[in-house]
């Protein structure tokens, strides 16, 4: 198994607030990883939005990028970089 560095974006669209978080996850490799996120995206079992309780109200949750030892090895391409120096 591996350790894989997974960064959240979170859009809590109805406070017009958006949040960036980390995650270390375990996998196989890669290709595992993505059905590990994917499937437990629409099963509820990542919950990054725990990290920030002041935003009860609805949001959307995207798996931007994933580093494996520090190195890059997925970026959304939607996703500005530049959100996580903010």
């Amino acid at each position: 198994m591996k350790t894989f560095e997974v960064t959240w974006h979170l859009d809590f669209w109805e406070n017009g607030v958006e949040k960036i978080t980390t995650e270390n996850i375990e996998a196989e490799n890669l290709d595992n990883l993505f059905d590990i996120l994917d499937e437990g995206i629409e099963e509820g079992e990542f919950c990054p939005e725990d990290e920030f309780p002041e935003y009860e109200k609805s949001f959307n949750l995207e798996y931007v990028i994933i580093k494996d030892e520090g190195e890059l090895v997925y970026k959304d391409e939607d996703f500005d970089i530049s959100k996580l120096e903010e």
